[in-house]
């Protein structure tokens, strides 16, 4: 049975205030075009496959990760980042191919 989410790669999500809340499908070998992405912030060399990041409230995110035996060899690790200042984080974090992750 197929997936209910759609794959995708280098999602980020920066609110001032209130929750950060959702589902993701990473898929680390897909290639987005550098001309769709928003420039690097000062200091980054690399993006992360998932950014979340809130002032004032809760993360709460289930992410389902294609594994790279699945996907292909075209990145070595999973870059996940989740930040909240006044708030707590709730990460689920699955493997969908039943192949193990490396954390």
């Amino acid at each position: 049975m197929p997936h209910p989410l759609k794959p995708t790669n280098f999602i980020s999500i920066s609110k001032k205030d209130g929750q950060i809340k959702g589902q993701w499908l990473l898929d680390p070998s897909m290639a987005i075009p550098d001309a769709l992405m928003p420039p690097l912030p000062e200091g980054e060399n690399s993006r992360r496959n998932l950014y979340l990041k809130t002032k004032d409230g809760a993360i709460t995110a289930e992410v389902d990760v294609i594994p790279r035996a699945a996907a292909s060899d075209s990145q070595d690790r999973v870059s996940i980042e989740a930040i909240t200042y006044d708030g707590s984080v709730k990460l689920s974090l699955v493997s969908i191919m039943q192949c193990p992750l490396l954390l």
